[in-house]
């Protein structure tokens, strides 16, 4: 809703635990500027419980690669971290926002597919951004996985008619994120929720 109701252009993503570096938007907007064909630019980034003396980065523990699609990598991990991103609202409306009421949280993985499968999206090799991070926050408690099944499952539907190898992808991650969430349900004793998720999880892998 705040994405269609801005008068701008240019988006930027901050979530209120985290902290951006002084010249971060600065070198995104003027990287935007000299590339008027990419949806997104985000950043890497440094976490942590503080903001550290030093900015270490935290992409170097992803696979990610400059010379690969960001696509494929996104189907297998989530190598961007909302508050490093700068999107351009066209391409954002053009997409369609994912259901974020629905997931509850971990919406963003989804919108970076949808925007790299139909444009080109960048990353600027440098700490620009500390990310909070805790045993509390959400990519830490044990309900993540059932709530990336959600978006799975959408994607799913989204992507309808794409290539059998990301196909085969997206449903290997609703099948990991279902028997990841039947491990939540089962530490919980809550049995039915248990079973219905590995059927869930042998249905799609």
């Amino acid at each position: 809703f705040g994405i269609t109701k801005s008068s701008y252009e240019y988006i930027a993503i901050f979530e209120q635990d985290d902290h951006w570096y002084e010249d971060k938007l600065e070198k995104q907007i003027v990287f935007l500027n000299s590339n008027p064909d990419v949806a997104l630019v985000s950043t890497d980034w440094c976490d942590g419980d503080t903001i550290p003396e030093e900015r270490f980065s935290a992409l170097s523990r992803y696979s990610y690669s400059d010379n690969g699609n960001p696509f494929e990598y996104l189907l297998k991990e989530n190598f961007i971290a909302a508050s490093s991103v700068i999107m351009r609202k066209t391409a954002v409306l053009s997409v369609e926002y994912p259901s974020a009421a629905l997931y509850q949280g971990p919406w963003d993985r989804q919108l970076w597919l949808r925007l790299a499968y139909k444009y080109p999206i960048k990353v600027i090799r440098e700490v620009l951004l500390w990310k909070y991070t805790s045993p509390t926050t959400l990519f830490n408690r044990q309900n993540y996985a059932a709530l990336q099944y959600t978006g799975w499952v959408e994607a799913l539907h989204y992507f309808k008619g794409i290539s059998p190898a990301y196909e085969r992808q997206i449903r290997h991650n609703i099948a990991r994120s279902s028997y990841y969430a039947a491990r939540f349900h089962l530490s919980n004793d809550n049995y039915s929720l248990f079973k219905g998720c590995i059927r869930e999880a042998t249905r799609y892998d």
